[in-house]
């Protein structure tokens, strides 16, 4: 849509996009498939973690993004973990799009990086979670207003 020219039919895809892809209903309809996608990145980190195996956060965090993306627009994945398919498909992305897939990824490799440089940023990051979300034991989205940290 972004190389469209500005007309009848882009004004008509954009609106299909704003009331059906993008309007608030249809966010919340797909939050449980945002949660199922979130849950595959935990279960992979915990996975590498009890092996003691080395993860590649940009790697697994992209994989995640792309997925969110792909499986809301197509209703289906692009990638797996410890797949090529991640990496074919980000060539493919640069290739044609150049941006945009990345910045999650990107964002949560610097703020891990920041809370390493930071062992008291770190304990208010890691304490702050379980006062917010108590007794239940996973983040909602609506939790994440209450947590500048994350």
């Amino acid at each position: 849509m972004a190389w469209l020219p500005v007309n009848n039919q882009w004004r008509k895809l954009r609106r299909i996009w704003k009331e059906h892809m993008f309007s608030l209903q249809s966010l919340d309809a797909r939050e449980g498939k945002r949660r199922e996608k979130l849950h595959k990145l935990c279960d992979y980190l915990n996975q590498h973690c009890v092996n003691g195996h080395v993860v590649d956060i940009t790697e697994a965090t992209f994989t995640t993004s792309l997925n969110m993306i792909s499986s809301t627009l197509f209703s289906v994945d692009f990638a797996g973990f410890n797949s090529d398919s991640s990496q074919e498909f980000k060539d493919v992305r640069n290739d044609l799009f150049l941006g945009g897939t990345d910045t999650a990824p990107a964002t949560v490799e610097w703020a891990m990086a920041e809370l390493l440089r930071n062992p008291k940023k770190m304990l208010k990051a890691k304490s702050k979670p379980s006062d917010v979300i108590g007794e239940h034991d996973v983040i909602q989205e609506l939790d994440i207003l209450k947590l500048p940290y994350l």
